[in-house]
């Protein structure tokens, strides 16, 4: 089954085509601080949800740790800006949630948008719910594991907002042009591909939806071939039917041993034994089993 909600914030990878999408975002992020009457902010894209993370933990200083040189490498102007401590790190996100609160949910909410907008949210969330999950869950785990910290992003912008921006939709007629054209802009840079966003007095960091997000007929992220979540930097995740999967499983297959079958969580031995065979998996988990 297709899902055209998920064809729509999944842009395609092509290089011209980012580099467009990336446009539109920077010039979002423009007039958003414009609108606030804050000076143009300096706009940094990550190249996914982990490498935004790794800038949040370098700018707050967890885990004591510099930008290695592949990071140094990949954000030169980003890591410029870190070393020369000139730039203002106040946290703008909640400011940022007030504005958009005000500009853009109360006038939809006064107009009779409220039905809509819990009916659509009601359909599609599960998609959303589920990707957030997954790469959050993610995050936290590879992030503890190298001695850094987790930092929640901002609300707004983010990836969530298209839910809510496209059951107001049908009351954009009842708006004023000035909270029409807030909404235009907004809508305009999340359809773009942003996906998630970090706010400060003089400097954006965001990241794009990924290259490839799988799901099956349930709404599960799944892809029994390949990652089921894949950005361009390479930071990726494997899930089946819902469930997260080692990428030796999904990809080589022939590698895995008893000894890896045996340290599975039962929701990973269904597929093992789809991808290894019946016979295979028997021989395997049986030997296991008798060492």
């Amino acid at each position: 089954m297709n899902f055209p909600i998920v064809q729509l914030i999944f842009p395609d990878a092509v290089h011209a085509d980012f580099v467009k999408r990336q446009q539109i975002i920077n010039g979002g992020f423009y007039e958003l601080y414009n609108r606030l009457r804050f000076q143009p902010p300096r706009i940094y894209c990550f190249k996914s949800p982990l490498a935004l993370q790794y800038a949040l933990n370098f700018i707050y200083g967890y885990g004591r740790q510099s930008p290695d040189h592949g990071f140094t490498e990949n954000y030169p102007g980003f890591c410029n800006d870190l070393y020369e401590g000139n730039s203002n790190f106040r946290n703008i996100n909640r400011l940022i949630w007030a504005y958009v609160g005000e500009k853009i949910a109360a006038p939809a909410i006064s107009h009779g948008c409220g039905n809509s907008y819990s009916d659509y949210i009601y359909q599609h969330r599960q998609i959303f719910k589920a990707l957030e999950e997954a790469v959050i869950s993610d995050l936290k785990l590879k992030l503890g594991a190298r001695g850094f910290n987790f930092s929640y992003f901002s609300y707004h912008p983010g990836f969530k907002d298209h839910l809510w921006l496209t059951a107001v939709l049908p009351c954009l007629g009842h708006f004023d042009q000035q909270h029409k054209d807030v909404y235009l802009n907004y809508r305009e840079m999340v359809q773009a591909g942003l996906m998630y966003s970090y706010l400060f007095k003089d400097m954006v960091l965001w990241c794009p939806m990924p290259e490839t997000a799988c799901f099956n007929s349930a709404k599960e992220l799944h892809n029994e071939k390949g990652p089921a979540i894949r950005w361009a930097d390479g930071y990726k995740q494997y899930y089946w039917q819902g469930t997260k999967i080692m990428q030796r499983i999904a990809e080589y297959p022939e590698t895995i041993t008893g000894e890896d079958i045996n340290l599975l969580g039962e929701d990973n031995l269904e597929y093992v034994k789809k991808k290894l065979g019946p016979e295979r998996f028997s021989m395997l988990y049986q030997k296991e089993e008798v060492v």
